[in-house]
């Protein structure tokens, strides 16, 4: 069998928005797009691209350095968010070049580049799947720390997996109803 017809690969779509000023009425523009995954070879091409920008800013081409990580950032949704009014068998990417992207303002862009790498983890077929007890085993350990090191370590697709759960435990606790049958602020114990 080959592999075309196993896994879609970077061809797997998923929609989403992101919000690009205002309009004339002062309503939100929302802007709709296509997020697709990368290649291997498409993120080397990333990658270098991120350095040549840092490196013609005079600045460091290591994570850490503000201008590399914007940039790295900034070219994985240059080819990675597509244009959805393209035709499927020929999408073109949203943007012309970095610098559009870049011109966003910084929540947008890492909060469209954190859905791909989602969307990326999703579509691998080697992403790596944690058991009940490692996820218990981590939510535990996060929990128990007042360190952010270990969350921000942890992949974006585990990172939402954590938040998942953590909401529907919110959830879950807001629909308990109360033990008691005494209106909220009032003590039903004797004095």
């Amino acid at each position: 069998m080959k592999a075309s017809a196993i896994a879609r690969g970077t061809a797997a779509e998923r929609p989403t928005s992101y919000i690009a000023g205002k309009d004339d009425k002062g309503k939100d523009n929302v802007v709709q797009v296509l997020l697709r995954p990368l290649s291997a070879l498409e993120e080397a091409d990333i990658e270098a691209d991120a350095i040549a920008f840092a490196k013609k800013r005079g600045a460091p081409t290591t994570p850490n350095s503000a201008i590399y990580e914007a940039a790295l950032m900034g070219a994985t949704i240059r080819v990675a968010v597509l244009d959805p009014d393209t035709p499927a068998s020929a999408r073109e990417p949203h943007w012309d070049s970095l610098d559009q992207v870049l011109a966003l303002d910084g929540d947008t862009i890492a909060q469209l580049h954190e859905q791909q790498r989602i969307w990326q983890e999703e579509c691998s077929p080697s992403a790596r799947k944690m058991t009940a007890n490692e996820l218990m085993k981590l939510t535990t350990d996060i929990a128990e720390s007042d360190d952010p090191k270990a969350y921000s370590l942890l992949s974006p697709g585990i990172r939402w997996t954590l938040q998942r759960i953590t909401g529907l435990q919110l959830v879950a606790l807001r629909d308990l109803k109360p033990l008691s049958s005494s209106p909220e602020g009032t003590s039903s114990s004797k004095k």
